[in-house]
């Protein structure tokens, strides 16, 4: 099995829509991109048991990053139905591995009582991945790797997340992004 070509158009661009569908082309997700204009943070406290901090990737951090990435099932792989689920986690998984060992990528790892349990990479203001493990979810990991990273990377960041995904699209909207651009995701 092979992965399929993506495209992504503006999502007001109806014409464009009419025009990929017309070609064969499977609309996948709707892609939204939010922004951070680095207005003055409100310091929120991370739960006790949660630490951020900027890390130099290794192997073992790099295979850990891959394994939580590859759950996330919100991403474009994970949304089409005809692309094979070990060859969407194992895609996924390679994807974050290579962003990891890239030296312009910020890693900013989050762990619970010692045991890394999420991960944020920044390249060029703009988090490239960002996931946190299931186990771990609900329990202010998020929150804390996304305000260290905004701590760090002000005056801006931009983001991106599926328009399914509600979940990271409210820990954005309540962490005082805005939605700037939102894009169509076509496979074929």
């Amino acid at each position: 099995t092979k992965l399929p070509l993506c495209v992504r158009i503006d999502a007001d661009d109806c014409s464009g829509r009419r025009d990929l569908l017309a070609d064969g082309w499977r609309e996948i997700e709707m892609l939204n991109v939010f922004q951070h204009d680095g207005l003055p943070l409100r310091r929120r406290e991370s739960p006790d048991n949660v630490a951020c901090r900027v890390v130099e990737p290794d192997e073992e951090f790099a295979s850990r990053c891959a394994e939580i990435g590859a759950t996330h099932r919100h991403g474009r792989l994970w949304r089409d139905y005809r692309v094979d689920r070990e060859l969407a986690r194992a895609t996924c998984a390679g994807w974050i591995g290579q962003s990891v060992r890239d030296l312009a990528t910020v890693c900013i790892g989050g762990t619970w009582c010692g045991q890394l349990a999420g991960f944020l990479l920044v390249r060029d203001l703009r988090i490239s991945f960002f996931a946190v493990a299931g186990e771990f979810r609900g329990r202010g990991i998020g929150r804390a790797l996304l305000d260290h990273a905004m701590a760090i990377t002000l005056p801006s960041l931009r983001a991106g997340t599926q328009g399914t995904n509600e979940t990271a699209t409210r820990l954005y909207l309540t962490s005082g992004f805005r939605v700037v651009e939102q894009w169509r995701t076509f496979h074929k």
